[in-house]
């Protein structure tokens, strides 16, 4: 699977000092380029840049949509890190949690892109690159299914809400998670 390349960034300059100087601006520009990145890195991971941007600025006026499009970059984040062939270490609650504390949340995910960054390689931003994940093409790794003490746990909630919030006229999903419970052989009784 191939991807581009994106651009490592200093944490800092990202965090404080672009945003001031330019009176926020740049942190606008800076979201919808990770969220471009996310998505020229692996084809898989669906995202619209712009609509990131308005959630962030516009959709502050309902008030949820800042933190859904929050969440969901640490997500996009973690999948990027699958992609690249690398453990995922990024986490949409803890990018969450970090923007209610100065707006860490912008260091940190910019601290998680450089590693993938430069674990493929440190080219420069917009090269094709190969990718060592193991995914399908066109699919992306998927973070919504894990393993808990033997039982799956498959988690698709916020894509149901994104799925309504962008069409509403979509069929509401029943149950957000479901879980599996594994097979087992039966027990012997003396």
């Amino acid at each position: 699977m191939t991807g581009r390349m994106g651009k490592i960034r200093n944490i800092f300059l990202v965090w404080l000092v672009w945003p001031f100087l330019t009176l926020g601006i740049y942190h606008l520009v800076w979201w919808y380029k990770i969220n471009r990145e996310a998505r020229d890195l692996n084809a898989g991971i669906d995202v619209s840049p712009g609509i990131s941007v308005v959630a962030i600025t516009i959709g502050a006026l309902i008030i949820v949509p800042p933190f859904v499009s929050i969440y969901r970059t640490g997500e996009r984040i973690g999948r990027m890190q699958l992609a690249a062939g690398m453990p995922v270490s990024c986490n949409g609650v803890i990018g969450l949690i970090a923007s209610f504390i100065f707006g860490l949340h912008t260091l940190y995910y910019q601290y998680e892109l450089n590693k993938i960054w430069v674990a493929l390689g440190g080219a420069p931003e917009g090269t094709p690159i190969q990718l060592p994940g193991t995914a399908a093409p066109g699919v992306a790794p998927s973070l919504d299914e894990v393993d808990v003490g033997g039982w799956r746990v498959v988690d698709d909630m916020f894509a149901e809400v994104e799925s309504q919030a962008f069409h509403p006229q979509a069929e509401p999903v029943s149950c957000p998670v479901k879980l599996e419970e594994p097979v087992r052989p039966p027990s012997r009784r003396s």
